[in-house]
């Protein structure tokens, strides 16, 4: 009884090649196929980052920092949230986008800075923010 859906693969001697079976698997196809999509995957990241459009994180600073921005009038405006029992962090929007010491020897270039401040509502930090003209709410988390 001849099985006709089955090949006969016979190996010839005059064959330079033998005929390959399934066991003999070509994975460097695979690898380069996996390599050059994982190129694509990481150009598309890194346009997009070039590009990317949306909202600037905000940058944490020092008090000192913080102090020299409020003096030199350089806040449009701010949400104070708190955090803890007396624990306040006031997250501050600038009027222009400026280079700002981050603490450990970085500047960094934002319009968005987060800042801790024990005690935000006191009259004192109420008063300078009104003279300022800072825009400021207060917010619980």
């Amino acid at each position: 009884m001849e099985d006709k859906g089955q090949k006969n693969i016979k190996f010839n001697p005059d064959d330079k090649k033998p005929n390959k079976n399934n066991e003999d698997f070509d994975w460097s196809k695979i690898l380069r196929m996996v390599f050059g999509w994982g190129g694509v995957i990481i150009a598309a990241l890194i346009v997009m980052q070039m590009f990317r459009t949306g909202d600037m994180a905000e940058v944490e600073i020092t008090y000192n920092e913080y102090q020299r921005l409020l003096n030199e009038g350089k806040i449009e405006s701010a949400v104070i949230k708190k955090s803890e029992i007396n624990n306040y962090y006031f997250h501050g929007k600038l009027k222009s986008e400026e280079a700002l010491n981050v603490g450990t020897g970085r500047t960094v270039r934002t319009k968005k800075i987060v800042v801790f401040l024990p005690e935000a509502g006191s009259p004192e930090n109420i008063k300078v923010w009104n003279e300022k003209g800072i825009k400021f709410t207060f917010e619980e988390k």
